[in-house]
């Protein structure tokens, strides 16, 4: 096996981390990437030199993780919160916004 280095100064995203793991899964191939950040942003594929049988495992991972944050968000966010219209600002009951693409709580 001769070794090739493709230089990363950052932690990949999601996608391209997925795909250099599948791709570490192959005997004759060895990567090393240093870490993601877990974001999946919008993504295209290389273009050449992928088997198409490693882009439907990457799908199928991608729906997967889909799955998972869906379900996830589920139990850890409210969809919805009914609130009376007579509450004051700072009042206890005022219901809080969520975010759902950061998950975190707004207020």
């Amino acid at each position: 096996m001769t070794d090739k280095v493709i230089g990363v100064g950052k932690k990949c995203c999601w996608c391209c981390s997925a795909l250099g793991s599948i791709l570490s899964q192959d005997k004759h191939i060895s990567i090393q990437l240093p870490g993601s950040h877990g974001i999946i942003y919008p993504w295209s594929p290389p273009r050449v030199g992928l088997d198409l049988s490693v882009l439907q495992i990457l799908e199928d991972k991608l729906w997967d993780a889909l799955y998972t944050a869906i379900n996830k968000a589920e139990f850890e966010v409210p969809l919805s919160r009914q609130s009376s219209g007579s509450s004051s600002v700072g009042d206890e009951d005022t219901p809080k916004k969520y975010s759902y693409t950061s998950k975190k709580l707004m207020t």
